[in-house]
């Protein structure tokens, strides 16, 4: 296992919780900042007396605070802080979501305390309590402690994390609290394990294989029960397993068997056996299929002879495949689970078959006695290209896997160099790296990308292994090669499929609320141009005629609001120069002066003086700051102001539009920058909006680089905040 550091604040980032230890240390040595403040309000008090100014002061430390709270609540790691009497004082929303409790509840306590930490969550609670508790105090002793896919059993079932505890220091370097993250890599461990699965059995059949090159016709048996040993160990089964059947398929022997140690060995009672109960089995067996079932006690009710002969031997699951020889159904191979448990995944069955083709080999060698007629047997017989090489890379076999798979024949490439025939791709590695571990370790494996006759690229899971001779000497190598491209393209197809779908749900999306927002005001120009035609006076004719200019005014801004949505869609770069925000805010703010006065609202300013430009496209950032400051108006009521305010901050300019209107409901507020999103409030189309207005501003404020958040109160107002990089030309 790496050892992974953190020293004078340079990390060496050896996982992905890497990334997390050096975002959250930041916030604990930010949090202990704010925690030395308040232990010591002198400090402020030497720079500035004024009660306002630390007011001032503490309320910007507490937003930065309550901003960073909001940041470490959204992250997938479980973190909590500590002070130096080990009792909580932080925890973030994943903590809570865990241990499903409120954090506020054990606040103030202990690990020995607190109610997360129970012998109905956490298995061996006294043990894990002591563990906790020494890697405490040494973080207060000033050490940092990462540990890697520790296990632990949280209500029954084992969850994988990768742990970090730090201490967290004051301005004067005295330790004050413990900051701890945990990620939860359950997951990604299952991954691994599938992978290092599938890896170790291509490494077992490899080894087989190698071993019976150099077979004795003498040592066929014991060969053929170390094989059904080592597979059957190597999946927890319960009985490897061989049956011969009669010629007309009435009856099978079992011929070899291996069986656990916790397991009755039954091949004394398991001959000439009627097939009959397992008609459906060898009819699949006569089509050449193998047959899994992965719980005996889940066969349909058809299938219920075969279930109770099967349970009576004490067999819960299995897998078996059907051995031919000469184009003959002659046996059968399987794999027996004695338990009730059993975790064989289907995608193993492929890799299994390459030892029933083995077997099959042995047989055709034992008949024949020699070595080489086994040797090709072997590899005509296995559906993976297997290839031999001498030292000097030198092709001696090549089956029909290897020409299926390369488009290559066997004429072709026997005695031509193996690397200049195909050209290989190391993926995650250089050659020289797996050379370098082939050498050391006599095998390697791993994906490669090969190309084959045609230059078509292939996805190919490779196994090599040293090839010994009877004295032990290196005599060549074996490679299997197993064509994992079409795994690789339905993965793809997979995302592609997922990406497609969202896009199908957005425009269904987008055409349901188009056809509102486009009914509604087509119903009302309908009716106001029937009641033209009837109306009687000039004044009445006039107030419909307004009445369409609205709406064809309010679809005009639609259908522009769409076009500018597609536009930012498609990804069309803007054309960026330094813009002064104060001088675009001036000039925009002059275009509303009617708005204002017809609805008797004010627009106040606390502009920043001096702030340097930001980087953006002038007439795309106008279109954010129009749209923020008319929404702000909309939403007013009248004799309130909106203030427009600057201000710069860690290299960024922000830019904020407050009312004090009506305010955005709690449970609307997460959505307001979707397209068309309705709220009862927030988006009143009959106030003049689109539906698409703050969308679009969210778009242009992401191209420029920069973020928009909203706080909002209901009846008390909102604020939306707009953070936008600082020029660095």
């Amino acid at each position: 296992m790496l050892q992974e550091k953190i020293i004078l604040g340079q990390a060496l980032i050896n996982s992905p919780t890497d990334i997390f230890v050096i975002a959250f240390a930041c916030m604990g040595m930010f949090l202990a900042g704010w925690w030395f403040a308040r232990r010591h309000p002198s400090n402020d008090r030497a720079v500035n007396n004024s009660p306002q100014h630390n007011t001032t002061t503490e309320n910007a430390l507490l937003k930065e605070v309550n901003l960073l709270r909001d940041i470490v609540n959204q992250s997938p790691a479980i973190i909590y802080v500590k002070d130096t009497q080990l009792r909580y004082i932080f925890a973030n929303a994943k903590f809570a979501e865990f241990f499903n409790l409120q954090p506020e509840g054990i606040y103030g306590t202990t690990d020995d305390k607190a109610d997360c930490l129970d012998k109905s969550i956490l298995a061996d609670v006294e043990t894990r309590l002591k563990e906790f508790e020494d890697d405490d105090r040494r973080v207060l002793a000033g050490e940092v402690i990462q540990e890697f896919s520790n296990p632990y059993e949280f209500n029954g079932k084992t969850r994988y994390f990768d742990t970090t505890k730090i201490p967290m220091r004051d301005e004067a370097g005295e330790i004050i609290g413990i900051l701890n993250v945990a990620q939860d890599i359950t997951e990604q461990k299952r991954l691994q394990d599938i992978q290092k699965y599938d890896h170790k059995l291509q490494d077992v059949v490899t080894n087989l294989a190698t071993e019976f090159i150099n077979l004795q016709a003498d040592e066929f048996d014991t060969s053929v029960n170390h094989m059904l040993e080592k597979i059957g160990e190597f999946i927890g089964a319960g009985r490897t397993y061989i049956y011969h059947f009669s010629d007309d398929l009435d009856l099978a022997s079992m011929v070899y068997e291996w069986v656990s140690s916790d397991t009755n060995t039954q091949i004394e009672t398991q001959q000439n056996v009627s097939t009959q109960p397992f008609a459906i089995t060898f009819e699949k067996f006569k089509r050449g299929e193998e047959e899994f079932i992965g719980n005996v006690l889940e066969l349909p009710a058809h299938r219920q002879v075969e279930k109770d002969r099967l349970l009576e031997r004490g067999i819960y699951a299995r897998i078996t495949l059907p051995l031919f020889r000469d184009g003959k159904l002659f046996g059968s191979m399987g794999f027996h689970a004695t338990k009730p448990e059993s975790d064989w995944a289907d995608y193993s069955v492929d890799l299994l078959k390459i030892v029933a083709e083995i077997y099959i080999n042995l047989m055709s060698r034992k008949d024949i006695n020699q070595k080489i007629t086994y040797q090709a047997n072997l590899l005509e017989n296995v559906s993976d290209a297997v290839i031999s090489t001498d030292l000097n890379s030198i092709i001696n076999t090549w089956n029909h896997g290897a020409e299926n798979l390369y488009g290559y024949r066997e004429e072709e490439v026997i005695g031509k160099n193996f690397s200049e025939l195909l050209e290989t791709k190391y993926i995650n590695q250089s050659q020289n790296t797996v050379i370098q571990e082939f050498i050391a370790n006599e095998r390697w494996q791993g994906e490669i990308v090969r190309y084959d006759k045609h230059g078509t690229p292939l996805n190919v899971l490779a196994s090599v292994s040293i090839i010994k001779d009877s004295a032990g000497n290196n005599i060549g190598a074996v490679s299997i090669n197993h064509d994992i491209s079409e795994q690789k393209r339905l993965e793809k197809q997979q995302t592609e499929l997922t990406i497609q779908n969202e896009r199908i749900q957005l425009l269904e999306d987008v055409i349901s609320d188009l056809s509102h927002d486009i009914k509604t005001p087509l119903a009302t120009i309908q009716t106001s141009l029937y009641l033209l035609s009837k109306a009687s006076t000039s004044e009445k004719r006039e107030h419909y005629l307004q009445r369409m200019r609205a709406h064809v005014k309010h679809l005009t801004r639609l259908v522009e609001d769409i076009l500018t949505m597609t536009r930012l869609d498609k990804g069309k770069e803007l054309e960026f120069t330094p813009v002064n925000l104060n001088i675009l805010i001036e000039n925009i703010s002059n275009t509303y002066d009617d708005l204002l006065e017809t609805k008797d609202n004010k627009l106040s300013f606390n502009l920043t003086p001096d702030l340097n430009p930001v980087l953006g496209n002038e007439a795309e950032l106008s279109r954010v700051i129009s749209n923020l400051i008319e929404n702000a108006i909309h939403y007013t009521p009248s004799g309130k102001s909106i203030v427009v305010s600057t201000y710069s901050e860690d290299f960024h300019n922000i830019f904020e539009v407050q009312d004090f209107g009506i305010g955005i409901d709690e449970m609307d507020l997460p959505h307001i920058f979707k397209r068309f999103y309705r709220a009862d409030k927030a988006r009143d189309t009959s106030k003049g909006g689109t539906g698409l207005g703050l969308a679009i501003v969210k778009k242009l404020v992401e191209l420029h680089n920069g973020t928009i958040t909203v706080e909002s109160f209901t009846n008390q107002g909102s604020k939306f905040i707009v953070k936008l990089p600082v020029s660095q030309v």
